[in-house]
């Protein structure tokens, strides 16, 4: 009787083993095939991709396609000057209880180029996407990231940057006459900066999330000048419905829309509910960001605008205006500070 149920047991895991492998290598053809439908897509739609190796597995769990030395170039349409991107690997997983959300993990040392900048070199403790599969859906990214670190490259210090923990969600969909929307909401926390005596506000900032949205046409003309312009001209415009920021002294919710300008420099309007300006004014004039004058005038004009003392003695947020135009960032009438122009490539 024992032995009876030992074979009974035994046939039992067998049946099952048997049908874990076919769910496995029926998700492993699914993945494989999906992704040459990704690389077909992207292709058409003028995008280069290229890899070393692929190779498959990740019985019993579910499916995992590994990819050497991943590129992806393109994307001239949405981006001026067009994204460059290049992996050591690429880990692509779909777990066997959930088979509609596959999860993309870069791993090694990666490089990003975006609107013909200077390479940037990727390093992560965990990096990974999250993509919903499925027809009809919008294109739903979330990214998790913890230990980021980021560096030019050739700058001889590959962690310029580091990022402690970062969650974004990107959503796109397309509209007609070829038009694109996207939606971004990032969170991040720990922040470090480079060259800690170059920051008047500090070299860390402590907490960052903002809800940015984004419309464009199919961009005409291969220059990030041409698309700039276009851009411009169609009427493109960045919303920035959320953008909280805790640095140093600052603690600062704002919103904002921005654009280019008759130079193609960005330019824009928002309002920005601000704790600390006190002090951040104080650190940035004594950093040498903004003169002492300019200092001293915008704390007697904010004075004057500063709301009373809530009934429990705490300060309440100061509610100020902000313009961005000329490459100067102004509260109300009065410049605060200067931004570097933005050179397309010619401009």
């Amino acid at each position: 009787m024992q032995l009876r149920w030992i074979a009974r047991i035994a046939a039992s895991l067998g049946v099952l083993l048997v049908l874990d492998w076919l769910g496995c290598r029926l998700l492993l053809q699914r993945m494989q095939a999906e992704f040459a439908l990704w690389r077909h897509s992207a292709e058409s739609q003028g995008w280069r991709v290229s890899s070393a190796g692929i190779s498959g597995g990740g019985f019993p769990f579910g499916a995992t396609l590994k990819i050497s030395e991943l590129t992806l170039s393109g994307g001239q349409a949405l981006v001026p000057g067009g994204v460059d991107w290049h992996a050591q690997r690429v880990v692509l997983s779909l777990p066997l209880l959930h088979p509609w959300r596959l999860q993309v993990a870069p791993q090694g040392q990666q490089v990003v180029r975006a609107a013909a900048g200077q390479a940037v070199v990727l390093n992560a403790d965990t990096l990974f996407a999250q993509v919903p599969l499925g027809g009809g859906r919008p294109d739903h990214i979330r990214i998790e990231a913890a230990g980021l670190t980021a560096g030019m490259r050739g700058s001889g210090n590959p962690q310029d940057v580091r990022i402690d923990g970062l969650d974004l969600q990107l959503l796109g969909a397309r509209g007609g006459a070829a038009r694109t929307s996207l939606q971004l909401q990032v969170q991040a926390h720990g922040i470090g900066l480079p060259d800690k005596g170059r920051w008047p506000l500090g070299a860390t900032v402590s907490r960052l999330a903002a809800d940015i949205g984004l419309a464009s046409p199919a961009l005409s003309g291969r220059s990030p000048l041409e698309q700039a312009r276009a851009w411009r001209d169609w009427g493109g415009a960045v919303d920035i419905t959320r953008l909280a920021v805790k640095w140093g002294p600052l603690d600062m919710s704002a919103s904002a829309t921005l654009g280019l300008d008759d130079k193609l420099q960005p330019a824009g309007h928002g309002r920005a509910d601000v704790r600390g300006w006190e002090a951040t004014i104080d650190a940035l004039a004594n950093g040498g960001t903004i003169p002492d004058g300019v200092a001293q005038t915008a704390k007697a004009v904010l004075g004057l605008m500063a709301p009373a003392p809530g009934a429990d003695g705490g300060a309440a947020p100061l509610s100020v205006p902000l313009t961005l135009k000329d490459s100067t960032v102004s509260i109300g009438t009065i410049p605060l500070l200067r931004v570097r122009p933005v050179a397309w490539g010619g401009v």
